[in-house]
């Protein structure tokens, strides 16, 4: 954001453009940026601009301020990361901490009054045209109830039918403790279809190039949170398991059943927080099926398409990452949270308690790590 921050960066210039909006808070904002010595975000390599840190910095004290969603909103909406949006000049971390910022003004309602009428320079209007389509976007996401994806009746409805992770015999306990009582916890405890026309300019730049000149109809977009799973006997390794999504329909258990798939597969490392090691890049795999196995029921095979050399070094810390599976002429987009024990209960206590993908979103920047995960939901 070199070529940003020397245009629009600099507080000075930039509140010229927010005295019709905010008389009352230009000068503390002045006042803040002024004294800001920057912050340090965690799991970013390549840290972004000071302005980008401002507002994260902002909404990490928020509970202390009152008006720090306000200002989030007057500040990205009047133009700190002109360009950055617009010309897609900013770094992928700047632009996914910028939508984290407008989703949080968007919770606390604070961008009703913001004035995005496209006035001034060329690139300023061109950022608030992109701003406001992102307003317009967080609005419908974050108030969206929460409904689940429907359970795979394979393996018993314990996997829902979107893209997962387990090995390839998985083991079906999910007891978990709450204090000093043992309870039954969801090891799935986040299994989310989300709309794609007002989810997909919310995604990362390089998840929308993948799918340019696809249409909305031809794309599930899917945020899926679980558990570490293990395996009843044989390989712990974990396995991509996009069967649910591509047979949806399988039953539990049917004689001499058996279909095949070839998708088309990627990963790709989240903007910010804990992520896989690598993208994958795009491959093929012919060895996806579904069928008849032991005990008479119908199982995702083949044993092939782990992950365990994207999370080496990670295991069982709670991670984020992107896949893709197209086949068909049909693409899932997922968000995969994948999850230690501690987060796995902390968010299945977070989404009980949640009506709407915003309440929920609300529960999990208050978790002390959950925060840390990326999305941009």
């Amino acid at each position: 954001m070199v070529k940003v921050l020397s245009k629009v960066f600099f507080f000075v210039c930039l509140l010229g453009g927010l005295y019709s909006q905010a008389m009352g808070l230009e000068a503390q904002i002045e006042r803040e940026y002024a004294a800001f010595q920057g912050r340090r975000i965690p799991d970013v390599a390549d840290q972004p601009c000071k302005a980008v840190q401002f507002i994260y910095h902002l909404q990490e004290n928020a509970a202390r301020d009152g008006n720090a969603a306000r200002k989030i909103a007057l500040i990205i909406g009047s133009g700190v990361g002109v360009g950055g949006i617009s010309e897609n000049e900013a770094t992928p971390a700047e632009r996914a901490l910028i939508v984290r910022g407008l989703n949080f003004a968007v919770r606390q309602k604070a961008t009703h009054g913001v004035n995005l009428s496209g006035g001034g320079a060329d690139h300023v209007r061109k950022h608030q045209a992109v701003v406001a389509r992102l307003i317009e976007s967080s609005q419908k996401i974050q108030g969206s109830r929460l409904k689940e994806v429907d359970r795979h009746k394979m393996y018993y409805d314990y996997f829902p039918k979107m893209p997962v992770l387990h090995p390839y015999q998985p083991e079906f306990g999910n007891d978990m403790w709450e204090g000093q009582k043992r309870v039954l916890v969801d090891i799935v405890p986040v299994k989310q279809k989300l709309d794609t026309t007002f989810s997909r300019p919310l995604l990362p730049s390089v998840l929308q190039q993948q799918i340019t000149g696809i249409a909305d109809k031809d794309i599930d977009v899917f945020f899926v949170a679980q558990a570490y799973i293990s395996a009843a006997e044989g390989s712990q390794d974990l396995l991509f398991r996009p069967q649910y999504w591509l047979d949806p329909d399988a039953p539990l258990a049917e004689g001499g059943y058996a279909k095949g798939f070839d998708p088309y597969i990627s990963f790709w490392q989240t903007p910010t927080g804990t992520t896989i090691n690598h993208d994958s890049g795009v491959f093929y795999d012919a060895g996806f099926s579904t069928h008849m196995g032991d005990g008479d029921i119908n199982v995702s095979s083949g044993e092939n398409c782990s992950v365990e050399d994207f999370i080496a070094g990670r295991r069982g810390k709670s991670l984020a990452f992107w896949s893709i599976t197209s086949y068909g002429g049909r693409h899932a987009l997922t968000l995969h949270w994948l999850l230690d024990h501690e987060d796995a209960q902390g968010l299945y206590n977070i989404q009980r308690r949640s009506g709407t993908l915003g309440a929920l979103s609300d529960g999990v920047v208050a978790h002390h790590s959950l925060k840390n995960l990326y999305s941009p939901f």
